[in-house]
């Protein structure tokens, strides 16, 4: 009876991440995973008391076993093969795609990095060599190099999956993940291989100036898209309705279906008029640089200068680059409504000497670093200099890997 009970309970964990590749957890019902399993859902209740129960044993689950990666990680880093490492964690990722569904999409507070304080508590000491106790980033290097990694992990295994899905869809013959990872590799190592990257700090000077100007005389942020930021932090993209915005402004939700159709019309009208600003800036300060290189820079500095003054685009923007919604309706239009032909020529530059990644794949990585650092530059506490010192250094790895650091 016993191992009964035991087999149902991992059946039912098991089928749960199953569900969870392609779904969020919080639109899972206990009566789809009951049936998915071939039991009742009042049988599940004799396993776990609520769905947050359930929960509970999934998120257990994924942090015991990112636990037991992470520490085979911290061997292998200690020997010194980090290459290795990179290629462990590539492969979990790979192997376990509903793992970082379920990290992902399931929490609504994704980009932050505060798991590693607890993988940190669980005895991974490479991880307690890069924060204190209090969080705050001690070994800057690491910090910056880890960072970089992270990022490009997730961006091209999220993209793996989709081009994967798109493949099999369309009956084209799939790419092989051997293949794949040994690019993410290269990229990796080599980033998108700009030839002398470095700007020395007078230039550095003068296009931190221009990026901050750029900015002084733009409008104040739609009183909807902050309420529909904030719905995402609590609630998670996935989960966001027209109701929920509405109620989060006050008024009632007939007032919102007066200026949106429905829930996805909302979200891409809102963003796309704050994106294309922000890449209209984009665009603008990039036209001062002749250098490939600075142009890098001044994407990253404008991107980084814009959500450090509108903070409410940050939660809307790290869903939606990490959401891989450039696999959806939302996101087909989302690209060409944001992304004006200037933009579009400074992507193809940036992506030129990529023969195996999509292009547009390749700049939405580069495009995604500003989030994510002003996310977790916020977690820490970062001062300015120490974004600027972490953005210069995270710019060399973009534009030439650690090979450009000689890391």
């Amino acid at each position: 009876m016993a191992e009964e009970e035991i087999s149902t309970k991992e059946k039912i964990i098991q089928t749960t991440f199953s569900l969870l590749k392609d779904e969020v957890f919080n639109r899972l019902s206990l009566s789809r995973i009951a049936k998915e399993v071939g039991i009742s859902k009042t049988a599940i209740y004799r396993h776990f008391e609520s769905k947050d129960a359930l929960d509970a044993a999934i998120r257990d689950r994924v942090f015991s076993d990112t636990t037991e990666l992470t520490k085979q990680l911290d061997k292998i880093y200690k020997e010194g093969r980090y290459e290795d490492c990179i290629r462990l964690a590539l492969r979990y990722l790979y192997e376990k795609p509903e793992y970082l569904s379920y990290v992902l999409f399931s929490t609504p507070n994704l980009g932050e990095d505060f798991q590693f304080q607890k993988l940190s508590e669980s005895g991974v000491t490479f991880i307690s060599e890069v924060f204190d106790k209090n969080h705050h980033v001690i070994n800057e290097h690491f910090y910056i190099h880890g960072f970089f990694v992270f990022v490009t992990m997730i961006d091209f295994m999220l993209a793996f999956s989709s081009v994967c899905d798109f493949k099999n869809k369309n009956g084209i013959k799939d790419v092989s993940y051997e293949d794949w990872e040994n690019h993410v590799i290269k990229m990796i190592k080599k980033g998108l291989r700009i030839k002398n990257p470095t700007i020395s700090d007078e230039r550095l000077s003068h296009l931190n100036t221009l990026c901050k100007k750029s900015l002084e005389n733009i409008p104040d942020v739609d009183k909807k898209l902050v309420a529909l930021s904030n719905v995402i932090y609590r609630e998670g993209l996935p989960n966001v309705t027209v109701e929920a915005v509405a109620n989060e402004l006050g008024i009632v939700k007939s007032s919102l279906y007066s200026h949106f159709s429905d829930k996805d019309d909302m979200v891409l009208s809102l963003v796309t008029t704050e994106l294309n600003q922000m890449l209209g800036l984009v665009a603008q300060n990039t036209e001062e640089c002749e250098e490939m290189s600075e142009k890098i820079y001044v994407l990253l500095r404008t991107e980084i200068d814009y959500f450090m003054t509108r903070r409410e685009m940050l939660t809307v923007c790290k869903w939606i680059q990490i959401s891989g919604l450039y696999s959806s309706h939302i996101n087909e239009n989302f690209f060409h409504t944001t992304y004006n032909d200037k933009v579009l020529q400074l992507s193809e530059k940036i992506a030129k000497n990529q023969t195996f990644f999509d292009r547009k794949l390749v700049s939405g990585w580069v495009f995604s670093f500003p989030v994510f650092l002003v996310v977790n530059a916020l977690c820490h506490n970062f001062s300015k200099d120490e974004l600027d010192i972490t953005l210069n250094k995270l710019y060399l790895l973009i534009a030439g890997g650690f090979n450009e650091t000689h890391s």
